[in-house]
């Protein structure tokens, strides 16, 4: 079984061969983020502030509580609930913020059967061409 670092490392690849982000129309449209923010709140990688907001927004039908996009990844920092959010003052780091994304992504992944099977499944189908 691959380690969570080598599923990013996979979804990070599959998302760069696409040329556009994993969590649009693609695998993260499989991911129910009531599931995911539920998960990680359970592991410690959101505070009970932060999953709090992420409840309030759902129950408020937000867009950013709806789309993965937000939910995984902030990079400007205006969602408050994000998973992994960059600091703007460290631009160095960006890309190790979002592949630390991605890293708590496929550990959920690896943790909950069903959606292993769904990326088992959606990468199968949607094969890429490697550089």
């Amino acid at each position: 079984m691959k380690t969570a670092e080598e599923l990013a490392e996979e979804m990070l690849a599959v998302e760069h061969n696409i040329g556009e982000s994993l969590m649009d129309d693609n695998f993260g449209s499989l991911i129910n983020p009531r599931t995911l923010m539920t998960w990680c709140y359970g592991k410690g990688y959101l505070t009970r502030e932060q999953y709090n907001l992420f409840v309030q927004a759902d129950a408020d039908d937000e867009l950013e509580a709806k789309d993965m996009n937000y939910i995984l990844y902030d990079a400007d920092n205006e969602v408050p609930f994000a998973i992994v959010s960059h600091n703007e003052e460290k631009p160095e780091d960006e890309d190790r913020d979002y592949k630390k994304a991605f890293v708590i992504l496929a550990e959920f992944v690896l943790a909950v059967d069903v959606y292993l099977e769904r990326w088992n499944k959606w990468s199968e189908e949607n094969k890429y061409e490697e550089d």
